[in-house]
């Protein structure tokens, strides 16, 4: 300090013998330093003074107030400690680890919570593995808090551990201890298990310390938090550490200290004297700067608002305010220049402006969707229609890279972290070497958006080169209902051809199934005639001429049914009917078939009224057992077995014909389609179309167990209801 006063006087008397020959910008710098080496001066007695004094009594209170503190911590994990220890050292413990009784755990373990105010509890068996946990934390109910096994290891060899974990935005204290029965009250045997507590240190704990300890408490997550302290505060801080002995984070104590409030008060005094002293070095310095530097200003200042350089008379014409005033002439020597410059740049930015709004109002006023990328890969423009695109905002939009989108609207299948890397790779080197290859193409795509929905794009993407500005547009137009029109025309057209291969498949099975009877029919009118007088031959040639005639009628009524069907005529009219008789009625029609064949019906329960299509099961009954019939052999039965199970109704028809091969079996239930092995065979391949048909409208299944040469299981589910 005596070194300091030495060299400042040094530089008052230099400055007072020298003082006429400085220039006014040295004189100026003089006179800054002497009023902050003023300042200096009594600044550093101050604070030397007042610091000392600080110091003295701080250490003193901070030493007593950290004992406290400690004693404080110390009770407060004893309470926690000791509920471990007490409920770890225990025979039903020791039961419930080795088997795990939920009711027990629930009168126990839970009581723990509400008793003891503990906030969790983890139970581990032996082998390291977690058989419990409860805890009642808001935020993490119900959710299982996971503890390392490493803290099972420290806990079995210590036989009790305490550490702390984060739990934002809080923090929780955990003690566990391993699991003993009584006898072993000193824990000399292996762990049967481990016991862990853990207690929530939120804003309300964190309160209560602060209230047994007389301080206010910050905690501090990271090095790098600041926490605003007054210098007159005792400060002590405790780290808290993991199960790895790693700092988490620092509780900071902080009390006030009013002993040093009031030395500072005493210390205000002198510093009203510094200020005081500060004001005349200060109104010194002020009165010198108006002189110097002020009245120059102010001649400067009065020439350029008036625009007059004859004001610009200084009485040191060579001084730097001098030489300031000869710039400032030139400056309107070349101000003239610049105002003509200025005129041509405006009107140049003018012209910019309005072309770059005719470019807005287009990119804005198109239906189709633009977007600009400069040479980052970031969207820098976009237009309205982009937004609905992408069901987007535009604030969302702009800024996103190139490859963020792409990647963003592919498939799910296909956003992978390989397929990321590509395509972002792909377009910043293409970007960094200029590629306009790369970013000139036209091409449709598949636009997959956040909500699982699908658009068909047309995109064309072309660069733009703007001076030394390489950037990359892209054109997206919707053509998704174009894309549509043009799969409904191609369905369209699939299923006219369908249909005209149907019809011509129908002309020509029908042909020919129609010209049999129609022969049969022919041919006996020819014998009527002849047989005029035989009566029993006459009767045998109307017979046939019956059968031909019904044969023909089931026929068209076959085609009928498939006609409303293609139609969506065909529907699903229920009404209750005598099931029972009903099927004997039509096991009748059926057996006229074919009195080689018998058909033997076996109705396995009791059935009431009950609600179904009559017509429609009609038809699947009928159209079964005369296939049965149909290609059965001479002296089998075709079984007709009904049953019902709750409110389903269960029909078995049973043959031994000639079966279905297995490669038919797929199809047969497409109208036409008769099986290889039945093509010699009389038919229209309507039948099984109709009773697929007739079980769907009913809501039904069917199921078909067929072997060549051994016959045929059909079993036929619809459900009903009674009435």
């Amino acid at each position: 300090m005596t070194e300091f006063c030495i060299c400042y006087s040094v530089a008052l008397f230099l400055l007072h013998k020298n003082y006429r020959e400085l220039k006014v910008q040295t004189k100026i710098l003089f006179l800054l330093l002497l009023v902050l080496t003023t300042f200096i001066i009594f600044l550093i007695i101050f604070i030397s003074v007042r610091k000392y004094q600080d110091n003295i009594i701080a250490d003193e209170k901070r030493e007593r107030q950290k004992k406290n503190i400690q004693a404080v911590l110390k009770f407060k994990n004893k309470n926690l400690a000791g509920t471990v220890n007490d409920y770890a050292v225990w025979n039903e413990m020791v039961d419930f680890v080795q088997n795990k009784n939920q009711d027990w755990a629930k009168n126990n373990l839970l009581y723990i919570l509400k008793f003891y105010h503990i906030d969790a509890v983890w139970v581990f068996n032996e082998k390291n593995e977690m058989i419990y946990h409860v805890n009642k934390i808001v935020g993490y109910k119900n959710k299982t808090i996971p503890i390392p096994v490493d803290v099972l290891r420290n806990i079995n060899q210590s036989r009790t551990f305490i550490f702390y974990i984060p739990l934002q935005p809080n923090l929780m204290q955990i003690c566990g201890s391993t699991i003993h029965p009584i006898e072993d009250i000193n824990r000399l045997t292996e762990p049967r298990g481990y016991l862990l507590m853990g207690k929530v240190w939120d804003n309300n704990y964190l309160m209560e310390l602060g209230n047994l300890t007389n301080t206010k408490i910050i905690v501090k997550h990271k090095i790098s938090d600041d926490i605003a302290l007054s210098k007159t505060d005792f400060i002590n801080t405790f780290s808290l550490n993991d199960w790895s002995g790693k700092k988490i984070l620092d509780m900071v104590f902080i009390k006030e200290n009013p002993f040093l409030n009031i030395i500072n008060n005493v210390s205000l005094n002198f510093l009203i004297y510094l200020i005081i002293l500060a004001i005349i070095i200060i109104s010194i310095f002020i009165i010198a700067f108006h002189r110097l530097v002020n009245i120059p200003l102010r001649i400067i200042t009065e020439s350029l608002n008036k625009d007059n350089v004859e004001i610009l008379k200084f009485k040191n014409p060579k001084d730097e305010f001098g030489q300031i005033g000869d710039l400032i002439k030139k400056f309107y020597e070349q101000k003239q220049n610049l105002a003509f410059q200025i005129e041509e740049n405006i009107k140049k930015t003018q012209a910019l402006a309005e072309t770059e709004m005719n470019f807005r109002s287009f990119i804005e006023q198109s239906s189709d969707g633009i977007m600009i990328f400069d040479h980052t890969g970031a969207v820098i423009e976009m237009n309205t229609a982009i937004t609905n695109f992408f069901r987007e905002s535009k604030e969302k939009l702009v800024g996103n890279n190139a490859w963020d989108l792409q990647y963003k609207f592919m498939h799910t299948d296909k956003q992978t972290p390989d397929n990321y890397d590509r395509i972002k790779n792909q377009i910043t080197e293409s970007l960094k070497s200029k590629n306009t290859s790369y970013f000139n193409f036209n091409r449709e795509e598949i636009l997959f958006l956040p909500d699982g929905s699908e658009k068909h794009i047309a995109q064309s993407v072309f660069p733009i080169q703007a001076g030394e500005k390489f950037l990359v547009g892209t054109i997206i137009s919707d053509i998704t209902k174009l894309k549509q029109a043009e799969t409904d025309i191609i369905n369209a057209l699939k299923k006219e051809k369908e249909l005209h291969e149907l019809k011509s498949h129908f002309i020509s099975t029908v042909s020919h199934e129609f010209r049999t009877p129609m022969t049969i029919i022919y041919s006996n009118l020819q014998l009527i005639e002849i047989l005029k007088d035989n009566p029993k031959e006459k009767e045998k040639c109307f017979g046939r001429i019956y059968t031909a005639i019904r044969q023909m009628t089931h026929i068209l009524d076959e085609v009928n049914l498939i006609n409303k069907d293609f139609a969506g005529k065909l529907g699903f009219n229920p009404a209750p009917i005598h099931f029972e008789n009903f099927c004997r009625q039509i096991v009748e029609e059926a057996a006229g078939l074919n009195k080689q064949i018998p058909v033997k019906l076996e109705i396995r329960d009791v059935f009431e009224n009950i609600l179904i299509d009559s017509t429609l099961v009609q038809y699947i009954i009928l159209n079964l057992l005369s296939n049965g019939i149909k290609f059965s052999r001479e002296g089998y039965v075709v079984r007709f077995n009904v049953e019902r199970s709750g409110n389903i109704l269960l029909m078995t028809f049973e043959d031994k014909g000639i079966g279905i091969p297995a490669d038919d079996i797929p199809r047969i239930f497409e109208p036409f389609h008769r099986a290889h092995n039945a093509e010699n065979i009389k038919g229209t391949g309507l039948g099984m179309s109709i009773v697929k048909r007739s079980v769907d409208l009913h809501n039904g299944s069917m199921e078909i167990r067929s072997k060549v040469g051994a016959g045929t299981v059909i079993t036929v589910r619809l459900p009903f209801e009674t009435v």
